[in-house]
């Protein structure tokens, strides 16, 4: 009888004549020898169990952040290297989506395991005396469940002192209305259009799938923003493949009304809309056109327009003899395809006759953009003016009023107010005017002088039930 680790017994019976005993109970002892063996180790693997050790409760903790060299805030940053260490080990992941660097550099950054720690190594080097903004998104999960660490920022300067303004804003589709996610809300310090076309932005952010952005650690100045669906990643307009919006006018962040501390990092995720915007811009993807210059003319005698084929006309310089272009006002229309240029200087005229030489960016035969020279010649009627002046002059009056001015003289005498300038007011009341969308005056020419104290806004309200009531506020 045998028994075996699983409780299981073996007998075995042998009948056997008294003489036949030895020489067979030696043949059994090597049978059952290796018999027993094979038989013991099959049984074993039957009764084993396999399964996963019993542990504790899952990990939900996401990782700390333990420290980060340098320091956050740091400034007079020369190195190429930032090092953020947390408590457990970390992955990265979807960092090409996730990760973003304000401003974008030349190259951009390479991220790297090591240990517990994220390292930032720079491929391009840094700009003199600029605040630096990485931003992480959800790219940092621990190694064990993948607990994602909270969307984090970490600002340094090259220079000595790290800029704190920010301002929020809302990226809609300009033909739906709905919100655009993922779309680059990108920071210009210049007026001009083009240079989307040509420059990286000053400082740029990432718009949540709410369309929301928040744009950190910005100087308080006045910035032209655009909004890029950006889809190669080049921090540049590529007309006809990617989305774009402008907001019109410049944000300086130090006008705007302060936006709430709750809104970037501490909102929970489903709460998107009560989130409050600054502002509001609108892309739209504009069909693709030839460049080229459509026409150039003389309307004003201070000033001359140049339209262009399609929008964002690219131009490189522009030069006429006797001109001073620093002294001159750039004016783009709505459409940003045709450029008016004026004369600040008040004491000075443009001559009758103005020849053109510019160089600016358009179409070849191949479908790309390429610098080209030409020149326009530019005539003003100043005939025609002088027509028009005398026809808006008030005509010679008889009677008393002749008389009156035969004695006074007659600059004394004409004492009618002129007809101001022409204007509109956009949005054209009547209107909801809120802080997104304030009312704003359009003149005709631009404006070297506005006197304040001669501006008032009268506010009526009407009972929508009772419109003999009303409400009236200066």
């Amino acid at each position: 009888m045998l028994k075996t680790g699983c409780g299981i017994t073996l007998l075995i019976f042998v009948p056997l004549s008294p003489k036949k005993v030895l020489p067979v109970m030696r043949f059994i002892h090597m049978a059952l020898g290796a018999g027993l063996c094979a038989a013991m180790l099959l049984l074993s693997a039957r009764c084993a169990r396999i399964g996963r050790p019993e542990g504790g409760p899952r990990d939900s903790a996401p990782p700390v952040l333990l420290k980060t060299q340098p320091a956050y805030g740091a400034v007079y940053f020369k190195k190429k290297r930032v090092r953020l260490t947390f408590n457990e080990y970390v992955l990265l992941k979807d960092q090409s989506k996730q990760f973003l660097m304000s401003p974008p550099a030349a190259k951009l950054p390479t991220l790297m395991i090591r240990g517990k720690s994220v390292v930032v190594e720079f491929n391009a080097p840094l700009a003199d005396s600029v605040t630096y903004l990485l931003d992480f998104g959800n790219s940092i999960v621990d190694n064990n469940e993948g607990n994602v660490f909270p969307r984090y920022h970490f600002a340094f300067a090259t220079g000595g002192a790290v800029d704190t303004m920010r301002m929020t804003g809302l990226a809609l589709d300009a033909a739906t209305g709905e919100p655009l996610a993922g779309a680059y809300v990108c920071l210009y310090q210049t007026d001009n259009d083009s240079i989307v076309l040509k420059e990286r932005p000053s400082h740029i952010a990432r718009s949540d799938r709410w369309g929301f952005f928040v744009l950190q650690n910005i100087k308080p100045v006045p910035y032209k923003v655009v909004l890029l669906s950006d889809e190669n990643k080049n921090y540049r307009y590529d007309a006809g493949q990617e989305a774009i919006g402008f907001f019109d006018g410049s944000v300086n962040p130090h006008d705007l009304y302060p936006p709430r501390q709750w809104l970037a990092d501490t909102l929970p995720p489903d709460t998107g809309s009560q989130r409050e915007p600054q502002f509001i811009v609108r892309a739209f993807t504009e069909e693709v056109q030839k460049q080229f210059l459509a026409g150039a003319q003389r309307r004003e005698r201070k000033a001359f327009t140049l339209t262009f084929n399609a929008p964002f006309p690219a131009i490189d310089s522009i030069r006429a003899a006797g001109v001073d272009f620093s002294k001159m006002l750039r004016e783009n229309s709505p459409k940003r395809d045709t450029l008016t240029y004026w004369l600040l200087d008040t004491a000075r005229s443009l001559p009758d006759s103005l020849t053109l030489a510019f160089v600016y960016l358009k179409t070849d035969t191949l479908g790309n953009l390429a610098p080209v020279s030409e020149r326009q010649k530019l005539f003003f009627n100043s005939k025609k003016e002088a027509e028009q002046k005398e026809r808006a002059a008030p005509k010679k009056s008889g009677g008393i009023g002749g008389f009156l001015k035969s004695i006074v003289g007659a600059d004394n005498a004409d004492t009618a107010p002129r007809k101001p300038a022409h204007w509109t007011l956009k949005p054209a009341l009547p209107a909801a005017v809120t802080p997104l969308q304030p009312p704003a005056v359009q003149f005709a020419a631009p404006l070297f002088a506005l006197n304040p104290q001669n501006i008032s806004v009268e506010e009526i309200r009407i009972h929508p039930k009772r419109k003999d009531e009303v409400d009236q506020r200066r």
